[in-house]
């Protein structure tokens, strides 16, 4: 796009008249009106147009809560968001009732796309109705965390009948992501005689709150724009402040008895310093003459300000701008964008559009997890053009030429900020005990759904922006604020609270109280701490909370005590060990001395660690052979059971069973690696309820007799332990080399097969030419296959549980209400505890379970040599011949 296909049409005053605002009404061309600046009136004379009907989308809500309940001059507006006193069936019931309706709707994006899958034939109707999407920049720049702005713009550039009229006064690059085929005009409109807007710039974050002290020294109010929680939470000594937020932000400052989500509430401008985060970046008016601070720390997407977003920061001020600070805290080690970086960027998203369009146009399924395409079947432009829009805005940011320029573009006279010398006002402190007071002033239920949206959106999850601190406060306040156990909360009276005496007393609570059976516990209180608690806290009533609450409290808990390192002795010792056979400076140091580097670390582990036992050598040797193996490969070894690597293991495997395995899994040659399968045995302890595991016995050999029709699986071990002289776990990782090994000659393994395994003559020799000498991990990958296949059977079967590599976890309370099956499809099973080693109590069956659903060898067709995905056969009885044969044919090729 380029400036001569911009027409523009000036007006005289504050806010848009004249031909101008006839071109912004006019509904007979799709068009794109740029604003000259913010605050011009673009929406409210949009709201007064009594000639036709239009819907207004804004992409944040409090953009319409500080519109609704206005005076306006059309016939009849709604006001629909989430939570809205408004409604679709409303109106529904107002076009049905009017034939010449003047009917103005502003609703959020998300309220559009609710329309279109809840209610198709008023969505239909709808899009007779002129659109106009407000502040249209903002939906690709933040379409990469609000999953249905992109799904809204590809329904109006699709479905959309009447016209589309876009307005903003920050468009995105080049109008890079507007469809082209749509034909959109451009208009700019702008106040005549428009003055420079003078703006101060700085590089350094230290100059914000010099900054603001001095304009608050001068008797100014300050208007802060950031999303940096360490800004809105802070508190000062005689200084009144105030926070204007979205939800998120909201949740994580009632912590600190701040955060405000209503817009309307005139009281905020009262204080001396007011913070606005994201939500009120555009579309929102300040109503005062303020000094404006407008601070971007570019280390991270959620606290960065693009020039865009910074020109609409400005803009909110109604009254006078006295002064006004920009921060550009670039981060110094980011890789900075070229002009020629941007170019290939938009080129290659164009490219992408039309890929995705294509593929859009075939599909005839939806795959929710299939980026580009929205779940009616269009390519989701504005998520293809988000990582674009991120590039372009850190080209402008961290080029500082361009990042003048650009701001000069928009009409900005800019200066060096120069500090002065000001003294800071002093912070109160918020402590744990006034966390916790300031959350108990809220009511029981708005405090469990607060609980319940941390909870839904806990990092660790990627798209995720609370921390389980945040979830296990909020529990915590609820729990107190239901259930008012006076001794405890009496213990808030105190000048000083300490968590984890406080914790360990709402513990016992549960404990004495609550409805979850101390067997369930994974470490269960004693009989004399039972008793001790059970005076201290035992109540005639049980608790009101629900189970399920409870067991999440527990979960955190264990979670505050793992970040916290609150551990025993036994497993700290273990940490240390895992510490110290890998220590990555030591494994580094010595890693070139291969003669002697073994005997060096092991010793410098026994001078680390005091009465290392026999078994605890034995092990160190070992882990210190696999930390060479690993720095032997890499070049930059890093120990990965250092203390904090094990630390954050501990807290997200912890974490993968609260969210029920809804965690980030990994998944490479059929296995799913995941929070919980990185996490050492010794440390599975820690879990703090006991997980039943069902896991294939003896898997590898189990799946061998079926290809080769031996029947020796619960031997194989056995013989190799006897003709060997070594322990279990030694030939089970033996037996699982040679299956794995392509490296082997087919004569070497057959005879290991023969004499050592104890398989037949035939079947030795079959196992030998199926796994040696083949390609790398061939057998290895049929293996996991179908290891993989049977675990999804089995999770169908008892209708819960996790994947574990050849194993189905599951929590003990699910694990009670069915009877476990020890065999499925011919296939045995072991069951016990994951995380304890008392025997399972639970009911098992040895009937042989049967599921339907086709398995990776059960699908083999010996007519094509292809995977047939039909499920209609339940068994593993094809010839198993066939089964090898199948092998033969395959040998030599990519992977199975």
């Amino acid at each position: 796009m380029v400036n001569e296909q911009i027409e523009t049409i000036s007006f005289g005053g504050k806010y848009i008249n004249g031909t101008a605002k006839e071109t912004l009404l006019n509904d007979n061309e799709n068009k794109y009106v740029i604003k000259g600046s913010t605050g011009i009136g673009g929406t409210t004379a949009i709201l007064n147009d009594r000639s036709k009907c239009w819907l207004i989308v804004s992409p944040n809500v409090g953009m319409i809560k500080g519109k609704e309940g206005g005076n306006f001059n059309s016939e009849k507006q709604f006001f629909i968001y989430g939570g809205s006193r408004n409604n679709w069936n409303e109106v529904g019931s107002y076009l049905k009732c009017n034939n010449s309706p003047n009917l103005i709707i502003n609703c959020t994006p998300e309220q559009v796309v609710k329309l279109k899958d809840k209610e198709p034939e008023l969505f239909k109707d709808i899009t007779s109705i002129n659109i106009f999407i407000d502040e249209v920049h903002a939906y690709t720049a933040d379409a990469d965390y609000r999953d249905n702005l992109g799904v809204f713009l590809a329904l109006i550039w699709n479905e959309w009948n009447a016209n589309i009229t876009l307005s903003t006064a920050t468009p995105n690059y080049q109008f890079f992501d507007i469809p082209k085929d749509l034909n959109f005009k451009y208009y700019k409109v702008v106040r005549e005689n428009q003055p420079k807007k003078p703006l101060q710039i700085s590089y350094s974050e230290k100059d914000a709150y010099n900054f603001i002290f001095r304009e608050l020294n001068e008797g100014r109010k300050v208007c802060v724009f950031s999303n940096n929680l360490n800004y809105h939470k802070k508190e000062y000594e005689q200084l009144h402040t105030a926070n204007l937020v979205g939800n998120n932000l909201k949740l994580k400052l009632q912590l600190f008895d701040k955060g405000n989500d209503d817009p309307k509430d005139n009281s905020l401008f009262e204080n001396d310093l007011i913070f606005l985060s994201s939500s009120y970046f555009a579309g929102y008016d300040v109503p005062i003459d303020c000094s404006i601070c407008i601070i971007s720390n570019n280390n991270s997407e959620a606290t960065t300000i693009s020039i865009n977003n910074a020109v609409q920061c400005y803009g909110r001020c109604r009254g006078n701008v006295i002064n006004a600070l920009y921060v550009n805290h670039t981060n110094k080690n980011k890789t900075v964008p070229t002009l020629e970086n941007v170019k290939e960027s938009i080129e290659g998203f164009n490219d992408d559009l039309e890929y995705y369009q294509r593929k859009a146009k075939r599909l005839n399924f939806w795959d929710a997890s299939q980026l580009g395409i929205t779940p009616h079947h269009y390519a989701n432009g504005a998520q293809i053009g988000a990582p674009v829009l991120s590039l372009i805005s850190n080209y402008q940011l961290h080029n500082e030429s361009v990042f003048k320029a650009t701001l000069e573009g928009y009409g900005f006279e800019l200066s060096k900020y120069i500090p002065v010398e000001v003294k800071p006002p002093k912070t109160k402190r918020v402590s744990f005990k006034n966390r916790i007071e300031n959350l108990l002033k809220i009511s029981e239920s708005q405090l469990l759904d607060d609980y319940l949206q941390v909870r839904e959106n806990i990092k660790g999850n990627d798209s995720g922006s609370f921390n389980y601190g945040h979830a296990f406060e909020y529990l915590t306040a609820y729990i107190l604020k239901v259930e008012q156990p006076k001794n405890i909360l009496n213990s808030l009276d105190k000048k000083r609270v300490r968590p984890e005496r406080f914790y360990n007393s709402i513990n016992n609570f549960i404990r004495v109280n609550g409805a979850i059976p101390q067997h369930h516990y994974n470490q269960p209180l004693t009989t004399k701490q039972l008793e001790q608690a059970k005076t201290e806290y035992l109540t005639n009533t049980p608790m009101k909370i629900e189970i399920t609450l409870l067991r999440d409290w527990v979960f955190l808990h264990s979670i505050y005590k793992a970040n916290k390192g609150i551990f025993t002795n036994e497993i700290k010792r273990t940490i240390k060990f895992y510490d110290a056979v890998g220590n990555t400076d030591l494994i580094n140091d010595l890693k070139h001395d291969k003669k002697n580097r073994h005997n060096l670390a092991l010793r410098a582990v026994k001078k680390e660690i005091d009465n290392l036992t026999h078994d605890e050598v034995v092990k160190a040797k070992k882990a210190i052979k696999n930390s060479f193996k690993l720095a032997d490969k890499y070049d930059n070894y890093s120990n990965p059971n250092d203390r904090k690597k094990l630390k954050s293991k501990i807290v997200h495997s912890i974490g993968y069973l609260f969210n029920e395995g809804n965690y980030t899994t990994k998944e490479s040659r059929n296995r799913e690696y995941t929070a919980l399968t990185q996490l050492p045995s010794k440390l599975r302890c820690l879990i703090p309820f006991k997980y039943v595991e069902s896991d294939i016995t003896s898997a590898n050999p189990q799946f061998t007799d079926k290809i080769i029709g031996s029947n020796i699986a619960f031997q194989v071990y056995e013989n190799i332990m006897t003709a060997k002289g070594i322990t279990r776990p030694e030939a089970k990782t033996m037996f699982n080399t040679y299956l794995n090994n392509h490296n082997f000659t087919v004569s070497k393994a057959r005879q290991f097969y023969l004499n050592v395994c104890g398989y037949t003559t035939t079947q030795a020799t079959q196992l030998a030419e199926i796994t040696a000498g083949g390609n790398k991990g061939q057998y290895f990958d049929v293996m996991v296959g179908e290891e993989k296949k049977i675990i999804e059977k089995y999770i169908n079967v008892i209708g819960w549980g996790v994947r574990f590599h050849d194993a189905v976890v599951l929590p003990v309370w699910e694990a009670e209400r069915v009877k476990l099956p020890l065999s499925l499809n011919d296939v045995r099973f072991h069951v016990g505890y994951l995380n304890n080693e008392t025997p399972y109590g639970g009911d098992t069956t040895n009937e042989n379970i049967i599921d339907e659903r086709k398995g990776f060898l059960e699908g083999w067709s010996s007519t094509n040599n292809t995977i047939d995905n039909q499920p209609n056969d339940h068994t593993l009885n094809i010839s198993l011949n066939t089964h090898y044969q199948w092998f033969k044919n395959r040998k030599g090729l990519a992977k199975v």
